[in-house]
């Protein structure tokens, strides 16, 4: 048994079933919105990237060489001398553990 198709006439259904409830039309219309915003920056950055590789090339925001930092001796403790300190005090460990035996 199937059930017949239902033939609606023009006024048999209100015009408030076409439109959605609650709100999902005020997130529809916010999602047109950020559509919309996103494009616009979407079609901008192509002439901000190109720019910016312009002062790139240029020199204006290139980064100095060495990353600008001096070397002071902080860096220097940090880098070089601290990890030589802790391999010397590891090997002194290792002997007097390597001697008890």
């Amino acid at each position: 048994m199937v059930l017949p198709d239902q033939v609606h006439q023009p006024g048999d259904v209100p015009p408030e079933w076409f439109q959605w409830r609650g709100g999902v039309d005020n997130k529809l219309e916010n999602i047109d919105k950020k559509v919309d915003k996103n494009s616009d920056t979407l079609e901008k950055m192509p002439d901000v990237i190109e720019e910016r590789m312009k002062r790139v090339v240029n020199g204006s925001d290139a980064a100095p060489p060495g990353g600008g930092q001096p070397i002071t001796f902080k860096w220097f403790s940090e880098k070089l001398l601290l990890p030589i300190v802790l391999l010397i005090a590891s090997l002194i460990i290792a002997a007097a553990f390597a001697s008890a035996q």
